[in-house]
């Protein structure tokens, strides 16, 4: 059975249409509706925004989480991938997000738009 339903798709490495001044390529983002509601043009918004910072740590953890705060993205997973951590960041609020979260090996997650999924920490990042 699929992870996501018929009214979400995933995008890898394609920009989201955020604002006129922001055209970010997240690593893995989930939008809503089919991929052919966006052949024209991008979408202007996801429901899960994922980066994995290996050599881009700061760029992701600064700039582009604000940018991704102020568009609305409701959750937005940072990879770190040589602390073999993931950021988990919710509850956008203007230039950031209020909820923001560490987790490591031996956690679980579910994103917001997949409820009824768990996601190992350790099944996401190599080598843990």
């Amino acid at each position: 059975q699929p992870a996501l339903d018929p009214d979400r798709h995933l995008r890898i490495q394609l920009p989201l249409a955020l604002g006129s001044d922001a055209l970010p390529e997240p690593d893995l983002a989930i939008a809503p509706g089919s991929w052919r509601d966006h052949l024209k043009s991008h979408p202007t918004t996801a429901l899960l925004v994922v980066e994995v910072s290996e050599t881009s740590m700061t760029h992701d953890r600064e700039r582009k989480r604000r940018v991704y705060a102020r568009a609305g993205i409701p959750e937005y997973w940072i990879f770190y991938v040589g602390a073999k951590e993931i950021e988990v960041c919710r509850e956008p609020r203007s230039e950031d997000y209020r909820s923001r979260v560490i987790l490591k090996a031996g956690d679980t997650l579910s994103p917001l738009c997949c409820p009824g999924l768990s996601i190992r920490v350790e099944a996401l990042l190599p080598y843990v």
